[in-house]
């Protein structure tokens, strides 16, 4: 844009696991700091910009999103395409691919992701507005979605609770019937005993008596 640049700087960025030092690492370079990609396996970054401060009142005024990217030495896996999207404030989107493995390496080089006219940058307060509600919506689907997953774990530690307690409850139940049993076998051997004895007694008693 002439000699109009503005410059929204890495840490003001969204960029997915980039606090995770597994993947993505910050270097001061100069006086900003840079987001320097480790591996991943999943690259997402995004940002917004507030074109209300940028002096394209008319459509004749033309504006430029570009990022500033250096690839190290040892970059690898960069074969396949890079896709870039910009969405504008009156519903505009651009959309390219770029192939970053012919680009020079260990030198800072602009990627354009698309130009634009004057009038396609009003509106940004209603872009902004719906860039918020979707990642408001998102946060709001990935907070359901591990409740959800929460509740499941609950729910299968309860039932694991109940088939436990059924477990316990079917022994007793097993134990207190092998009591009754054992107990009806010792009444029925207690009823033999005092039988015997009884008949014993009378042919005692019978002999006394001849």
């Amino acid at each position: 844009m002439g000699s109009n640049c503005h410059t929204v700087c890495a840490r003001d960025l969204t960029i997915t696991w980039a606090n995770d030092c597994r993947y993505w690492r910050w270097c001061c370079d100069g006086a900003s700091y840079v987001a320097e990609l480790i591996q991943v396996w999943w690259l997402e970054v995004r940002g917004s910009y507030d074109t209300r401060c940028l002096p394209c009142g008319n459509s004749s005024c033309e504006g430029e999103v570009s990022f500033l990217v250096k690839l190290k030495h040892n970059a690898c896996g960069w074969n396949l395409p890079v896709k870039i999207a910009v969405c504008l404030p009156n519903g505009t989107r651009k959309e390219i691919c770029v192939n970053l493995s012919n680009r020079p390496k260990e030198q800072w080089f602009e990627i354009s992701a698309g130009r634009f006219k004057g009038n396609a940058a009003r509106g940004i307060g209603t872009a902004r507005e719906r860039i918020a509600a979707r990642e408001k919506h998102a946060a709001k689907e990935q907070r359901a979605a591990e409740e959800s997953n929460a509740a499941a774990r609950e729910t299968d530690v309860a039932k694991g609770k109940i088939a436990a307690k059924g477990e316990r409850a079917t022994k007793q139940l097993d134990a207190a019937e092998d009591r009754n049993v054992a107990a009806k076998e010792e009444i029925v051997a207690k009823d033999g005993k005092r039988l015997l004895l009884e008949r014993r007694g009378r042919r005692e008693l019978h002999m006394c008596e001849k």
